[in-house]
């Protein structure tokens, strides 16, 4: 604790001096360290500019450079005000990777706040660089509660598909759980239900096909990126025949649980 308090106190006075500099001076700064070793203090360098522009300049060839650490990067986001974050996030395709990976609070909150966005194709676009299956399930719901304007359940659908694709892709496999839970934030249209639409379900027949479609549609879009191209072994795991096997582990998964509920609400009853 002593040691964090040391090193608090220096960062203090640290920014007080680098507050006093010119901004010319700290993009000079911000090169040197770039070029050289000292990268632990480009945050604070990139925090003390004044000029609105400038620092997002600055913060921007910070997270597009090969020379820094992730880790230096998103404590140069963290040292950025937010509306700064939010024009770095239309500038740097880099800098919504890093914010999906590092920042996913002033990620979300900016692909909801910002009208100008199209928030479930921000979100399609990031699933291979961020997002564990429980992220994205909780970024599906609040998208649906904060934008219902923009839900369109067929682009909820592939970035489930896409989650489900990459986990195969990275993994070789998924939990049954996690893709029932990710596919329980998928509302379809239904005229047949009360308030118009229903939840999509595994077990229905129609719902099944589509979810298979989504996961071979993906699959393409996986097979025809020539910068990451899928190996033999990525290649059999995304098989049709495999794609079918673990959509029916999703199936089974779904229908045990029905059962464990039933048992216990008749234990209920007792």
């Amino acid at each position: 604790m002593k040691i964090q308090f040391i090193e608090k106190i220096k960062e203090f006075f640290e920014k007080r001096k680098l507050k006093k500099m010119p901004d010319k001076v700290l993009e000079e700064k911000i090169d040197q360290n770039i070029e050289g070793e000292g990268t632990e203090k480009i945050p604070l360098i990139v925090g003390a500019v004044d000029d609105a522009q400038t620092q997002v300049e600055l913060a921007k060839k910070v997270v597009e450079s090969p020379e820094i650490s992730v880790a230096t990067k998103a404590e140069t986001l963290d040292e950025l005000p937010h509306k700064m974050k939010e024009k770095l996030f239309r500038e740097s395709i880099k800098s919504k990777e890093l914010m999906a990976q590092k920042d996913i609070n002033t990620f979300v909150k900016i692909i909801i706040t910002n009208k100008g966005l199209q928030p479930y194709d921000e979100l399609y676009y990031r699933i291979d660089k961020a997002f564990s299956d429980s992220q994205l399930a909780n970024i599906l719901e609040t998208l649906k509660s904060e934008r219902p304007e923009n839900y369109d359940e067929e682009k909820v659908l592939r970035i489930v598909a896409k989650q489900v694709d990459v986990n195969l892709r990275k993994y070789g496999t998924f939990l049954a759980s996690h893709a029932e839970n990710l596919l329980g934030k998928v509302s379809i249209k239904d005229e047949k239900e009360e308030n118009g639409e229903r939840r999509f379900d595994i077990l229905n027949p129609q719902d099944k096909q589509k979810l298979f479609e989504a996961l071979k549609e993906e699959r393409e879009e996986m097979r025809d990126n020539p910068k990451n191209p899928l190996t033999d072994k990525e290649i059999q795991m995304l098989s049709d025949e495999n794609l079918e096997k673990k959509i029916n582990q999703v199936v089974q998964f779904k229908v045990k649980r029905q059962e464990e509920l039933q048992e216990q609400n008749r234990g209920k009853g007792r």
